[in-house]
């Protein structure tokens, strides 16, 4: 398989699972939908909600098996997502208005696409409310697809899920973004879990520093001069240091960064090229887990990972002159 961006991959499974939804004589499930495309459930699990969310599709009854919706003109909605692209890759930012303007499009239909594409991961919006393309899409590039990459970790992920008692979740970065691509949340009553496809920002939880700390100088500061993550008042001095220590230790630790009350231990997962293609965490009450049970957890990920064959970051600090250069006068 050639290799392609994580986000373009999902948007041309999008379109595949869609299409076969429409042009089936019968309501079809979401196994009967895997099988035939030959892609991860957790995958098409996220697609037929996004889907059904945004109006796409419908549940037949209370059946788990999916119908096309008559709700919208969606070749339509096809067309003018690939001129959306086209305008904004070849443009400075812009508005909806101007967007909408440009070949007489309707306001809400471009509303609709740049929302498909933001979930997505294809497109960023500002402040301002001016809108371009992820400048990201390039450093997105897997060597494996989403299936290839749920089939090497999955097996992974459940023998820590029996070995530790607490959630284990799979997340991928998508800009600014981490997404819960898989989640195995814990059987216990007491317990913290995030649905398959949330998404939070890159530079909250475990999971996020764990994707952070092993990206180079202009991914980071890229990232932390985001206006889109204003609202999060990040505290440069200290996430600084918090990357450092990971690197340091080899995994990222948190506690009550997305969940109030929980606590968190995240391992990177390598691609081929040496870069962060997913983050695996271990989420559990704080009580459950204070840091010297996280710390077991980020090992226990690390070795179950290796021994595997799935590569894992060297434990290392950074390089001086790349942490001097980061951390800069803006410490």
């Amino acid at each position: 398989m050639s290799e392609k961006s994580y986000q373009l991959r999902t948007l041309s499974r999008a379109l595949d699972v869609l299409a076969m939804i429409e042009t089936s004589s019968q309501p079809l499930t979401m196994t009967a939908i895997a099988d035939r495309l030959e892609e991860a459930g957790p995958v098409i699990f996220r697609i037929l909600k996004t889907l059904e969310a945004k109006g796409y599709i419908r549940r037949d009854g209370d059946s788990k098996r999916y119908l096309p919706s008559e709700a919208h003109d969606r070749l339509g909605t096809a067309r003018l997502l690939v001129q959306v692209m086209q305008s904004l890759s070849g443009s400075s930012p812009q508005t909806v208005e101007e967007l909408a303007a440009e070949g007489d499009r309707g306001k809400s239909s471009v509303e609709l696409v740049l929302g498909i594409m933001k979930d997505a991961g294809l497109a960023i919006v500002s402040q301002q409310g001016e809108w371009s393309l992820s400048p990201h899409l390039p450093e997105l590039s897997r060597s494996q697809s989403t299936g290839q990459l749920l089939e090497r970790v999955r097996p992974v992920m459940h023998k820590l899920f029996e070995a530790t008692g607490e959630t284990v979740a799979l997340f991928v970065r998508s800009g600014n973004l981490q997404v819960a691509l898989d989640v195995m949340a814990s059987r216990q009553p007491l317990r913290y879990a995030v649905e398959m496809g949330s998404v939070f920002p890159v530079t909250r939880g475990a999971a996020g520093k764990a994707c952070m700390a092993w990206l180079g100088e202009e991914e980071i500061n890229w990232i932390l001069e985001d206006k889109a993550l204003a609202n999060e008042r990040v505290n440069r001095s200290r996430l600084l240091q918090e990357l450092a220590d990971t690197r340091a230790r080899g995994f990222a630790i948190s506690f009550g960064e997305r969940i109030v009350g929980a606590a968190a231990a995240a391992v990177p997962v390598l691609g081929s090229d040496g870069s962060v293609s997913a983050v695996i965490a271990v989420t559990g009450p704080a009580s459950r887990c204070p840091k010297p049970r996280l710390a077991e957890f980020g090992e226990q990920v690390r070795s179950e990972l290796t021994k595997v064959g799935v590569k894992v970051p060297e434990i290392k600090p950074y390089p001086d002159a790349l942490w001097s250069s980061i951390a800069g006068s803006k410490l």
